[in-house]
Order: C-alpha cells, then sequence, then structure tokens
C-alpha cells in the first residue's frame, strides 16, 4: 500500500538524514529517487525548485509535495509524519540527555567537529543536484543570474524565482537568443 510506503521511506528519510534542509537532500533523493522510482531524477531537481517558493525548510515541502504527487492530500501527510516521527522522538530524548551535559568540554569541542561536515553534506547536495540539474548553457547562464541576485541581498527571493523563470521561457523559446 503506498500509504505504508510513503510512511516507512520517510521515517527511514527523518532517522537517518541529519543536518536539515539542503543537507537532506542527497539521502532523500537516494531513497526517493533511486531505492523506490517515486519519481525520476529530473522531477526531483525541478521539485526543489518548485517546493523553495513556499516557506517552510526544503526537506519538509518537498516531502509533503512528493506524498502529494504519489497519494494526494492524504499522501502528503503521511509523508511528513513519517519524516517528523523519528526527529520528534530523538528531539525529545536529546532535550533531556544534552540538559545534562550542555556545559561539558567534550561536548562542546565534539559539536566543533560537527558543523565543518554539515557544511560538507550542503555541498554535497550541490554537487549532485548540480550535475543532475544542467541540461544545456542556459540552464548554467540562469544559474549565474540567480547567483548574482541572491549575493546582491537586495532582491527577494521571490521575485528571483519569478526573474529566473521570465529569463527561462526568453531563453528556452529562443525570444533572448537563437
Amino acid at each position: 500500500m503506498i500509504f505504508l510506503r510513503l510512511y516507512f521511506g520517510f521515517l527511514k528519510i527523518g532517522a537517518l538524514a541529519f543536518g536539515g534542509g539542503y543537507a537532506m537532500l542527497p539521502y532523500i533523493k537516494k531513497v526517493v529517487v533511486t531505492n523506490n522510482h517515486w519519481v525520476t531524477s529530473s522531477q526531483f531537481t525541478s521539485y526543489i525548485g518548485l517546493v523553495q517558493i513556499s516557506p517552510g525548510a526544503v526537506s519538509c515541502n518537498l516531502t509533503a509535495f512528493i506524498g502529494f504527487k504519489l497519494a494526494g492530500i492524504l499522501g502528503g501527510i503521511v509523508a511528513i509524519a513519517g519524516l517528523a516521527t523519528a526527529p520528534i522522538i530523538l528531539v525529545t530524548i536529546a532535550y533531556f540527555a544534552f540538559s545534562k551535559v550542555k556545559n561539558s568540554k567534550l561536548w562542546n569541542a565534539a559539536l566543533v567537529g560537527m558543523k565543518p561536515a554539515l557544511i560538507a553534506l550542503i555541498i554535497s547536495a550541490f554537487i549532485n543536484l548540480s550535475i543532475s540539474a544542467y541540461k544545456d548553457w542556459k540552464e548554467i547562464v540562469i544559474t549565474i543570474v540567480a547567483g548574482i541576485m541572491l549575493f546582491s541581498k537586495k532582491i527577494n527571493l521571490i521575485f528571483i524565482i519569478i526573474i529566473c523563470s521570465i529569463l527561462g521561457l526568453l531563453l528556452n523559446l529562443g525570444i533572448l537568443w537563437k
């Protein structure tokens, strides 16, 4: 049954993927695209762009969207429930455990080591998505334009997405460049 498969597929992601947001994307892709074949690699990449329009963590929005695409509204709810179950349990346990060691030099030293690992996970997500995302030079141009706008920090994310969508239309319909 699709609901059980969704729940346990996303339960596995919630239990084993760490770092949140973009750091989780390579593992989500493995479960959703490679292991279960729920969506194609191209669809996965497109969905990431689509779910960034809505507020919230990209991993949660992506989970809800994939669940919805596979099994409607209930599928989205079941997928989110699967994704959230393990972290809720782990955070509850962690709260009680870490409140006892929060001032420990050993624990704080371990946290220093975790930060670079999480950054590496995010870089890995970027590289993996980039490899499957770019089909031609136009997509690279749009990425560069989006990057310049993002780094300027003067343009709202929604406007960047709209501008890049229009640029994509112009480039792919041959209006701007043939």
